[in-house]
């Protein structure tokens, strides 16, 4: 179906188990990976066939990018999440309008699979509902406005004609976690803690918001199945459908890690959180995608913890 498949930050959280799926789906497939920074692959479920270079606040390296690849499908996960406001619109904004452009120029009729982020709800509900692609977006930060100007981008885009699908994944979570992740930091530590004489007490900033944590694998399930099945100018929420602390996430891997002695404190919050809860609705990925999340709670935790030790020690299922 697909010939040439361009993954931009292919080299983030994401992007090697979105290879992996795509490796699975398309074997047959090119895959292209253009990343800002350099890889390191200490352990990697799949990579590309051919990389480049992509600034996305570069326009010359996104025109050559598209012409050197030609993909016939692209699933973009490149963004910018830490940084200046003008540094995240030239990356998350600016940078996806000329991705998209350049497309639209070079390979018009390619499919493009545009990746957002529920930040872009923010604080949408004033109770914890499962929201769906209708929600009110009431971003809270930066990286929120900017990321809902990056779905505005593709939404337009989309109305012009061009084969474009927007994919809102929710809080992220599952093997070889980075340490920005509140589930990185607590494996970090308590890998720490394995290594300790006595007691030891983690450390976090605050637990209490709810989150929906979808695991990274049922997320590059849901962007294969988007590549391959969705009608064009569709938006779907991909999440787990439940609500859980940052309590429970902490709670849950310092019982998986089997480490004693360990307790934890949280930060408060001053003013408290602006969003104090999100949870997916993705029942309209369900009935046209046929996708819903398979990889359960305590199964992703369970592979969290156990790809901390080596690949090895994940799941058969999670292969």
């Amino acid at each position: 179906m697909f010939e040439r498949i361009l993954v931009t930050g292919y080299s983030g959280f994401v992007g090697p188990w979105v290879l992996a799926e795509l490796r699975r789906i398309f074997p047959e497939a090119l895959l292209f990976g253009a990343a800002r920074n350099p890889v390191s692959r200490d352990w990697w479920p799949a990579a590309p066939d051919h990389e480049f270079q992509l600034d996305l606040s570069d326009d010359t390296q996104i025109e050559a990018v598209v012409s050197a690849s030609r993909p016939n499908a692209v699933v973009h996960l490149a963004s910018l999440k830490t940084a200046s406001l003008n540094e995240l619109l030239a990356v998350n904004a600016v940078g996806c309008e000329r991705l998209l452009a350049h497309l639209e120029s070079v390979v018009p009729e390619a499919r493009a699979v545009v990746i957002g982020s529920s930040a872009e709800l923010g604080r949408s509900a004033e109770r914890d509902i499962p929201l769906d692609e209708s929600a009110p977006c009431q971003p809270v930060d930066f990286y929120g406005i900017t990321k809902l100007a990056q779905s505005a981008i593709a939404n337009r885009q989309a109305l012009r004609g061009q084969d474009v699908v927007q994919l809102r994944p929710f809080n992220l979570f599952g093997p070889n976690m980075p340490d920005s992740l509140l589930a990185g930091r607590c494996v970090r530590q308590l890998q720490a803690a394995t290594r300790a004489a006595g007691p030891v007490e983690l450390e976090f900033g605050p637990l209490d918001a709810r989150r929906d944590y979808l695991d990274v694998r049922d997320l590059a399930r849901a962007i294969a199945l988007a590549l391959q099945d969705s009608p064009p100018r569709m938006h779907y929420n991909i999440g787990s459908g439940t609500s859980r602390s940052g309590h429970d996430l902490v709670n849950a891997l310092i019982k998986e890690s089997g480490v004693r002695n360990v307790t934890y404190k949280a930060h408060t919050s001053s003013d408290g959180s602006l969003v104090p809860w999100q949870t997916a609705d993705y029942r309209r990925a369900q009935d046209i995608l046929g996708w819903k999340p398979t990889i359960g709670w305590h199964q992703s935790i369970r592979d969290i913890w156990g790809s901390a030790r080596g690949p090895e020690q994940l799941t058969e299922t999670a292969a």
